[in-house]
């Protein structure tokens, strides 16, 4: 299924490009260039005023839409222009933009994204969402990041809530929500054309149009394809982890009265390599080697809201989603359906319900390897869901107090119950404070009920295993686990001071309970012939593990050409932690139609089991609009160094990587 290839001496790469180099040397010619060329009376930055920011609509936090300032959470939205001006080129690298979102990259094209804590590769607890459509796998409860490579020019937002809302979404539901939220169809039309290329960034190109079918009708048809370098080891040598991959996007908006529909689907493939180490049962007891994974798959997603007469809206959502995933050692097949009603009701006196009921079946096919396995190799898996929310006015425009809660039943831990209420306030005119009590589960993956993972091999006659076997340790499933829960504390206030500042902070306490981890019982041995066998099955841990921390965000627009946005997290943590995050970006217009935006990232040193040091990035972003139907864009990225770790796998011996210094160009033409 998979070939590896034992690792050869490499030949040495031919001396780098110095992109930061080049990058200072054009910069100011072209800020120059861009402010002649600009004219005198120049417009204001291409961004929503601090008044329609905080009333911007959300939909997550209540699973209905309601304002920032009315949100009793910790919710950032990350807005289609901070995407276009920060230069990134996938969705990991905008999430760099909330607080207390941790995004790490592990190699060229594979992310670790986490909220309020240091996740790895497959994070379980966190819930990212396409347009309302669940995107993490069940197979290790986490999210393949690299077969999400959106064309990010039909994003409309992101909206990242922090802390749990399994009470809305729920399981996986823990520590956030991430909604990825498309443009509606009739907002991208015309024709489109996106080109990048540069130093990691080897090669994009994506394509779209958009159609109009009638009075109320209108559809958009897109592709993407991408190539990416490889990026470097240790030693600074290539490490294999060069990356491609295409995407086939498609997606119809309608309105006939009362009634809006919307129709979607794609298609997505790729690959990309890795080098890994392999425990053996016979010497040389390891072997390194570079291996490629794949993935293919799709979805049909349809969605239909009705408005009543009397304001009240019912709301039919359903996908079915087909993925093959082949990550290294393992070949999983999986068919996914899903069916929500939801329901928001008439305000009745100081009443506003919303309700829904849901159900999702996802089934696998997997073929596994002598390193890793699953038994049996065929599950279906269902999940029944009821979820019920009152927000109350206690006071009208002074004081609320959202109730709700949601009920699952599952086919691994049966029922989960995960209750909510929130607090709001309203001291003043633009200002709202809020507090939360939670509880959320998680539900235990298809890998840890059924996996068996050789996770290293001890040679026989050593200190460690003075036996004539060798010793294997082995990771297994546990049929027998407990959903992990969750129990929070959250306080809040959100704040517009004038027309040119808003800021938002959150204090949050997390206990978690029944933390999943391998254990070994100090005494099991299993004698299989060849070898001796530890098993490490997955087990609850008894007592409590806390985390607690702070973010803070801000936005300030000094002058009407400037903005300045300010994000920090402090994190403490039983667990592997960076303790603080810092993100500043300035943005500039030079003129009508030139623009310079610079950001500044600071992660500190990941502390605990895997310590890593902390970095300091800094990307620099120069645009200009020679016409108005085309813009030019030169962008650099971590400018500060050579190069610099972010991350490490906790369970897979993969070769660490190091995140390299990029240069890249972009054209974007429409017409």
């Amino acid at each position: 299924m998979h070939k590896t290839i034992l690792a050869l001496p490499m030949t040495l790469r031919p001396k780098p490009l110095r992109p930061w180099r080049l990058l200072g040397a054009l910069c100011v010619p072209l800020s120059t260039l861009a402010a002649m060329l600009a004219p005198a009376a120049a417009a204001d930055l291409g961004q929503l005023s601090i008044e329609e920011l905080m009333e911007m609509e959300v939909t997550t936090v209540a699973k209905k839409p309601q304002s920032l300032t009315k949100a009793a959470a910790a919710v950032f939205v990350i807005t289609r222009e901070d995407i276009r001006r920060s230069g990134a080129t996938s969705v990991p690298e905008a999430l760099r933009l909330a607080p207390g979102v941790s995004v790490s990259r592990l190699t060229a094209n594979r992310w670790a994204v986490a909220v309020r804590e240091t996740g790895d590769r497959f994070n379980n607890k966190l819930l990212v969402m396409l347009d309302g459509r669940t995107l993490y796998t069940p197979l290790f409860a986490g999210v393949i990041w690299e077969s999400q490579d959106l064309n990010l020019e039909e994003v409309e937002r992101i909206e990242v809530i922090r802390g749990p809302a399994a009470a809305i979404w729920g399981a996986n539901a823990v520590n956030g929500v991430i909604n990825i939220v498309t443009r509606h169809a009739g907002d991208s039309q015309g024709g489109m054309l996106t080109a990048i290329y540069g130093t990691e960034e080897r090669g994009t190109f994506s394509l779209r149009q958009g159609i109009q079918l009638g009075e109320e009708q209108f559809l958009r048809l897109s592709a993407k394809a991408r190539r990416l370098d490889e990026s470097a080891d240790r030693t600074g040598k290539e490490a294999s982890d060069d990356a491609r991959g295409l995407r086939l996007d498609g997606r119809w908006d309608g309105r006939f009265g009362a009634h809006r529909l919307t129709l979607s689907g794609n298609y997505f493939r790729g690959d990309s390599g890795d080098r890994q180490t392999v425990p053996l049962l016979v010497p040389p007891w390891r072997a390194s080697g570079d291996i490629r994974g794949n993935y293919d798959g799709g979805a049909l997603v349809g969605a239909w809201e009705h408005s009543g007469p009397d304001g009240a809206t019912t709301a039919l959502h359903a996908f079915l989603d087909y993925s093959h995933l082949a990550p290294p050692f393992i070949d999983e097949e999986r068919v996914t359906l899903d069916l929500e009603l939801q329901r928001h009701e008439v305000v009745s006196g100081p009443h506003d319900w919303v309700w829904g009921l849901g159900y999702r079946c996802s089934g696998d096919r997997v073929e596994g390897s002598e390193l890793l396995d699953l038994d049996p190799d065929r599950r279906n898996l269902e999940l029944y869901s009821l979820f019920v929310q009152d927000e109350i006015a206690l006071q009208p425009e002074r004081w609320f107090l959202s109730l709700g809660a949601r009920l699952e039943h599952n086919d691994i831990t049966d029922f989960e119950w995960q209750p909510n209420a929130r607090l709001r306030w309203h001291p003043l005119a633009g200002h709202s404070l809020w507090a939360s009590l939670a509880r959320a589960t998680r539900t235990p993956s298809r890998a840890e009920d059924d996996m068996r993972l050789r996770y290293a091999v001890i040679p026989p006659g050593t200190l460690d295993n003075p036996g004539p076997l060798p010793l294997e340790i082995a990771l297994l499933g546990n049929r027998r686990l407990a959903s992990e829960r969750l129990d929070a504390v959250e306080l809040g206030h959100r704040a517009q001071w004038n027309g040119d500042l808003s800021s938002e902070a959150a204090l949050f306490l997390h206990r978690y309970r029944d933390w999943v981890m391998p254990r070994w019982d100090g005494a099991t041995l299993e004698f299989l012939g060849d070898r001796i066998r530890m098993p490490w099955p997955e087990t609850n841990k008894e007592g409590g593990i806390y985390s607690r921390g702070l973010e803070f965000s801000l936005d300030w627009r000094p002058a009407p050409r400037w903005r300045l946005g300010a994000a920090y997290a402090w994190l403490d943590s039983d667990l592997d932690h960076s303790p603080h995050r810092l993100s500043l970006r300035l943005s500039h217009d030079l003129g009508a139609d030139s623009e310079i935006d610079l950001w500044l990232r600071r992660a500190s040193a990941i502390e605990g089991r895997m310590a890593l040091p902390g970095y300091t990035t800094l990307d620099l972003r120069l645009a200009w609009r020679p016409y108005p139907d085309l813009e030019l864009a030169l962008v650099g990225q971590n400018l500060l160094e050579r190069r610099h770790p972010e991350m490490e796998s906790k369970y897979l011996e993969f070769a660490p990587t190091e995140v390299q210094r990029g240069l890249y160009v972009k054209a974007t033409w429409w017409f």
